[in-house]
């Protein structure tokens, strides 16, 4: 479900007195949940990948490790991915009126 679907979710938290840090926050933290989820997935699944592509490549690849650096950089570009995916739909929803956001309900 997508930020937009969800506005009247947000127009409801911001009538219970949830100010714009915090929906922000919750988007991004879902956002970032979702991506490092999959970052963590496509680390453990690089290992066996990484031993295929060895086994059937090595003539022309050598030398194909993936040490923890590689893990770390997954790690850091779903960070990044997820955060920056995340902030646009969670400024409009921070700018979003309640009426506006309730208008969608349906």
């Amino acid at each position: 479900m997508t930020a937009r679907e969800r506005s009247s979710e947000y127009a409801v938290l911001k009538t219970l007195g949830f100010g714009p840090q915090f929906i922000f926050c919750l988007i991004c933290g879902e956002s970032l949940v979702l991506a490092l989820t999959g970052g963590l997935i496509g680390a453990i699944l690089s290992f066996p990948g990484g031993m295929f592509f060895q086994a059937e490549l090595k003539s022309f690849l050598p030398v194909f490790d993936i040490t923890r650096g590689t893990i770390l950089l997954i790690m850091l570009v779903s960070f990044i991915v997820g955060f920056f995916a995340a902030v646009p739909p969670a400024i409009r929803a921070c700018r979003i009126s309640i009426s506006e956001g309730m208008r969608h309900v349906g």
